[in-house]
């Protein structure tokens, strides 16, 4: 399965996607803070940051090559926190708002489907491939669940964000996704 997919992601150029100092594709900088935790989940390692620049963050690694191939960004304290991604604001940026900035509703990974309740909130999964590029950018935003209706997911607030390379969410999402009406890959949102 994941065969198939690198030969169809060959021409591809690498992704040189960068957030809060780490940098898709590439080893994690010596550079970086050492991590509050670190656990081997074979053939990965996980890396978490409790709290860069407000920010909570995730980093999967290639355990071999050390390559980067999953950050998640989610905010390390309530309130509104930039995310470093061009205006984007974590619990103020509204599913409404990647939307209309993206053009469209995304993809939807079968696996991952387009929502889910986890305790109390209500969260949604808006999906987008970046154009000419082995990247997928994912956002969730989420909302209480005692407010959420049929027509309340648009006001959901962002509260994290997944940057990946394509072949390593087909393996843990899997393969099979769908687009929504009006898709298409979005420009890199990392370039200026």
């Amino acid at each position: 399965m994941l065969l198939s997919l690198g030969v169809g992601l060959a021409g591809l150029p690498a992704a040189a996607q960068s957030l809060h100092g780490l940098t898709l594709g590439a080893p994690i900088p010596e550079a970086m803070p050492i991590a509050d935790d670190t656990a081997v989940q074979a053939p990965y390692t996980r890396s978490v940051w409790a709290a860069l620049d407000g920010v909570m963050m995730t980093a999967i690694a290639d355990s071999e090559t050390g390559g980067v191939v999953f950050i998640e960004l989610r905010p390390a304290e309530p309130g509104p926190v930039a995310t470093g991604l061009g205006g984007l604001t974590f619990a103020e940026t509204t599913r409404a708002d990647l939307h209309a900035r993206f053009g469209s509703e995304g993809i939807v990974f079968e696996d991952v489907g387009r929502g889910g309740i986890f305790g109390d909130l209500a969260a949604y999964f808006t999906t987008y491939e970046v154009a000419d590029s082995d990247t997928v950018l994912s956002f969730v935003t989420i909302e209480p669940l005692d407010a959420a209706d049929e027509s309340s997911a648009a006001r959901s607030t962002l509260d994290s964000i997944v940057i990946a390379q394509d072949a390593y969410l087909t393996e843990v999402w899997g393969l099979n996704r769908g687009s929504l009406p009006g898709y298409a890959p979005i420009a890199d949102p990392f370039d200026g």
